[in-house]
C-alpha cells in the first residue's frame, strides 16, 4: 500500500526535472535569437542596405545578385564598371574580393568625389585587414583604412552587422562613418525590381559617363524632380517626377522626338533597330504622363540580355 504514494512521489519529480529542462531549452533558445537578432538588427532586408547611404545628390544603384545568380544574369555584371574610382577597381583586384561572387545584394552611391558601397553577403574579414596592412593601411575595432593609390584619398572599410560590409572611397579616411547604423529614412519609393539606379540631379545635369544613347535621353530630363530606372525580365522603366502635369507633357514630347531622331539616324546610318544593341532597345520606347510623373517602358528582348553577357 505505501508504494503507491512514491509512486507519485516519483512522477511529480520526473515532470518537475522534465519541466525544469524545457524551461532552460527554451530560454537558452530565447537568448540565442536574441543574440543573433541584436547581431542582425540593422538589415533584416535588402532593402534596408538603401538606407545606410549618406544623404544628397547622390546616384545610387542597387542589385540583387542572388536572384540574379540565380536566374544565370549575374554575368551581366561582369564587366561593368560599378564605380568611377581607380581606387575600388584597384581595391576589387587586389583584396580578392569578388562581388558577383561573395555579395548577394549591394548597393552604390556615387558623386563626383566619393563612392559609397553597402554589400550583403560573405566575407572574409581577416583577408580584408590583411589587404589593409600590407597597403599600409590600419585596423582597429571600428574598421580599416587604406591610402588609395590617388595621392589623398582612403578607402575605409567598416562592418555594419556580420553579413552586411560598407566601403566608401574619398578624401576622409574616415568616410564610411557616414554609413554606420541605423541609417536614414528614404523619402522615395524604391521598385520592386532586381536591378534599379537613381540619377542625381549632376548626372542629369552633365550625362557624359553614360552610353551615348542614354546620354541624349537624360537630357531630355533635366528638369526632373527625381529620375528612377528600373529592370523587370523583360522590360526597362522609367519613372520621372515634374513639379508639374505641363512639365512632364513637354518632356514626353521631347523623348518622342528623340526616339523618332533616333531611328532616323540609325536607318540612314544603315543600321537597323537591332534588338540586340541599346540603341535598338531604346527605339521602341513606350511613353505616358500619369499625374505629374513621365513614365516610360523599353522591352528588353532575350537577343539583348544574350548579347550583354
Amino acid at each position: 500500500m505505501e508504494e503507491c504514494p512514491r509512486r507519485r512521489t516519483g512522477y511529480r519529480i520526473t515532470v518537475r526535472r522534465q519541466f525544469i529542462l524545457a524551461a532552460l531549452a527554451i530560454a537558452v533558445a530565447l537568448i540565442l535569437f536574441g543574440i543573433h537578432a541584436y547581431r542582425y538588427r540593422f538589415v533584416g532586408q535588402n532593402s534596408d542596405l538603401v538606407r545606410l547611404l549618406p544623404p544628397g545628390d547622390l546616384n545610387v544603384g542597387y542589385a540583387d545578385l542572388d536572384l540574379l545568380r540565380r536566374a544565370q544574369l549575374v554575368g551581366l555584371f561582369a564587366n561593368v564598371k560599378v564605380a568611377p574610382d581607380k581606387e575600388y577597381s584597384d581595391f576589387i583586384r587586389e583584396s580578392g574580393f569578388d562581388y558577383t561572387r561573395d555579395l548577394d545584394a549591394i548597393v552604390i552611391g556615387t558623386d563626383s568625389s566619393q563612392t559609397f558601397l553597402v554589400g550583403r553577403g560573405r566575407f572574409d574579414w581577416e583577408k580584408l585587414k590583411r589587404f589593409s596592412l600590407s597597403h599600409n593601411g590600419s585596423c582597429d575595432a571600428a574598421g580599416c583604412r587604406v591610402p588609395a593609390t590617388t595621392p589623398g584619398r582612403w578607402v575605409n572599410l567598416i562592418t555594419v552587422q556580420p553579413d552586411v560590409l560598407a566601403v566608401a572611397i574619398g578624401q576622409s579616411p574616415a568616410g564610411a562613418d557616414n554609413l554606420r547604423p541605423p541609417g536614414r529614412r528614404v523619402q522615395q519609393d524604391i521598385p520592386n525590381a532586381p536591378v534599379w539606379a537613381r540619377l542625381s540631379h549632376a548626372m542629369l545635369a552633365n550625362p557624359t559617363t553614360l552610353p551615348l544613347p542614354m546620354r541624349i535621353f537624360a537630357i531630355d530630363l533635366q528638369s526632373a524632380l527625381s529620375v528612377m530606372i528600373w529592370a523587370q525580365t523583360d522590360r526597362l522603366q522609367l519613372k520621372a517626377g515634374f513639379v508639374n502635369r505641363t512639365t512632364a507633357d513637354t518632356a514626353k514630347q521631347q523623348l518622342e522626338i528623340q526616339t523618332k531622331l533616333l531611328t532616323a539616324a540609325l536607318k540612314q546610318s544603315g543600321e537597323k533597330a537591332d534588338s540586340a544593341s541599346l540603341a535598338g532597345m531604346l527605339t521602341a520606347g513606350n511613353f505616358q504622363v500619369i499625374g505629374n510623373d513621365l513614365n516610360a517602358t523599353w522591352p528588353i528582348r532575350p537577343e539583348l540580355l544574350k548579347a550583354l553577357q
